[in-house]
């Protein structure tokens, strides 16, 4: 199917959808795809989504943007109207977009390639409980070409966030297990621990018990062993999980210090460092490091704020960096919000999204770009619209 002019997504959208996903008071992980429609449903009235409107405007909204193996096609999640939430393909060159025939009874969310790019995995959900209130996310894989779709979890847990292992075997994913004990100290029902699938054997194996309480994508590093993960273990007010008031109070400060030591870096490599409550950051740079994603190579590209170096105040804004070995290169100097960035397997391509105004209510400034790791060739990919109805 082609489609014709930009896609725009606000931030909020963009929490919602992935990235990052936090855990507050509720029994289950916050539903993305009702924040999703929260805000279809704002825009549609406000007439800035252009669902059905005016010509030129926005009308499907897109996340997880990921290019193929070859570097020819942007994979992504689309979501069109009423419809069934698909993976997309967007030619690098051509512009053409097309996607997934999805005839199941699910949205399809969050894909991923494997590292050959031969499968997808996705997180999905049931069409009918998208407008209710708990929702609970299972994994499936597929075909690159959509064939074979198989549901291949199904316990109750929450799942999300999942990613091959460099040989295709397993699947690391992100699950809400429940919070550690002291109801009287725990202000949270559920925290989130990394686990993962073994095709072969359809067994689910707990990978770590660090009760985290913010998660970015987490990956396997090209060895196979160990795991890239952004988040928190613990929430930003400085609540953790302690045996006592004594214990809660000493540690809030040692949580403080840590997250003026390390400037809110949030990039670590399990298991190296996490012995202790307070790992220290595998990625230092700056303030506020997250997003973080690996090539077949090691590179590591990711996000961090850069008002600082640039001497700009106000907004926050982010821009692309890459950890090659042992150095460290800033990619773009975009001036705003970024979300979304993934590198590409080769390491030598990134696609990124970003908007021009992070906190601002109008929807229509976010683009789609891809970038060549070596900083060159920044250009935006101008996305089709889908025929309106």
């Amino acid at each position: 199917m082609k489609l014709s002019s930009a896609i725009a997504i606000t931030p909020a959208i963009v929490q919602g959808l992935n990235s990052p996903q936090t855990v507050r008071n509720r029994p289950v992980m916050t539903n993305p795809m009702r924040h999703l429609l929260r805000h279809f449903h704002v825009a549609a009235v406000l007439g800035v989504l252009g669902l059905g409107g005016c010509a030129g405007k926005p009308n499907v909204l897109i996340s997880d943007p990921m290019l193929s193996v070859d570097n020819s096609r942007v994979m992504m999640t689309v979501c069109h109207r009423n419809e069934p939430c698909t993976v997309g393909f967007l030619g690098v060159s051509t512009g053409e977009l097309t996607k997934l025939s999805n005839d199941t009874d699910y949205h399809w969310t969050e894909a991923t390639y494997s590292w050959d790019g031969s499968k997808i995995v996705v997180a999905v959900f049931p069409e009918e409980e998208i407008s209710g209130i708990q929702t609970t996310k299972q994994l499936a894989t597929m075909n690159a070409d959509g064939s074979d779709f198989r549901i291949i979890t199904s316990s109750a847990p929450h799942k999300f966030n999942p990613s091959f292992s460099p040989d295709g075997t397993k699947i690391l994913f992100a699950q809400l297990v429940s919070a550690w004990p002291n109801p009287e100290l725990v202000k949270d029902k559920y925290t989130i621990d990394l686990f993962t699938y073994d095709l072969e054997t359809q067994e689910s194996q707990r990978v770590t018990n660090l009760h985290w309480l913010q998660i970015q994508k987490p990956q396997f590093l090209p060895d196979g062993e160990q795991i890239l993960i952004g988040g928190e273990r613990y929430l930003p007010s400085g609540r953790i999980y302690t045996t006592s008031w004594g214990d809660a109070m000493f540690l809030e400060r040692i949580v403080k210090e840590h997250r003026i030591r390390y400037e809110e870096n949030k990039i670590y490599v399990f298991p190296n460092s996490f012995d202790t409550q307070l790992a220290e950051p595998f990625i230092v740079r700056g303030e506020h490091s997250s997003q973080a994603s690996v090539a077949a190579d090691g590179s590591v590209l990711f996000l961090s704020r850069t008002n600082k170096d640039d001497g700009i105040g106000g907004k926050y804004t982010y821009d692309l960096f890459l950890k090659r070995e042992a150095n460290t290169f800033r990619l773009t100097h975009m001036g705003s919000y970024l979300t979304f960035p993934r590198i590409s397997v080769d390491g030598k391509h990134a696609v990124f999204m970003s908007d021009a105004e992070p906190r601002d209510a109008r929807i229509g400034d976010t683009k789609l770009w891809i970038i060549e790791t070596d900083g060159t060739e920044l250009r935006e990919l101008v996305l089709p619209r889908f025929p309106d109805d």
